[in-house]
C-alpha cells in the first residue's frame, strides 16, 4: 500500500465493494469495468482488495474472464459499508 492510505480512501474502492455485494457477492473485471469505471489504475485496486483479503481473484481457464468474488470478511465489510450508506441516505434525503 502507498504512503499509508486507506483502502477505501481510494476511488471506486466503495463502489466495488457494493457493486459485489449488490451482485451476490461476485461480479467479472469486465461487468466492473462497464458499470464502474475503465481505467488503467483498476487492476492495482483489485490487487489492493485482493492482499487485503476483501476479494478473490479467479481466471476462468477456457475463457480467461477474471471474477471478483467477496471473501466472508469482504462480505462484512461491504455490509456495513452498506448499512452506513443506507443511513446516510435516510438522514439527508428525509432532512
Amino acid at each position: 500500500m502507498d504512503g499509508g492510505a486507506l483502502i477505501f480512501e481510494r476511488k471506486h474502492m466503495i463502489a466495488i465493494m457494493l457493486y459485489l455485494l449488490r451482485r451476490d457477492g461476485s461480479a467479472t473485471r469486465m461487468e466492473i469495468y462497464r458499470d464502474i469505471a475503465n481505467n488503467d489504475r483498476m487492476p492495482d485496486k483489485f490487487a489492493i482488495l485482493e492482499d487485503s483479503g476483501l476479494i478473490i481473484q479467479t481466471q476462468d481457464r477456457f475463457t480467461r474472464a477474471v471474477t471478483l468474488t467477496l471473501t466472508p470478511l469482504g462480505r462484512r465489510m461491504a455490509e456495513a459499508l452498506a448499512t452506513m450508506d443506507e443511513g446516510l441516505r435516510r438522514r439527508f434525503l428525509s432532512a
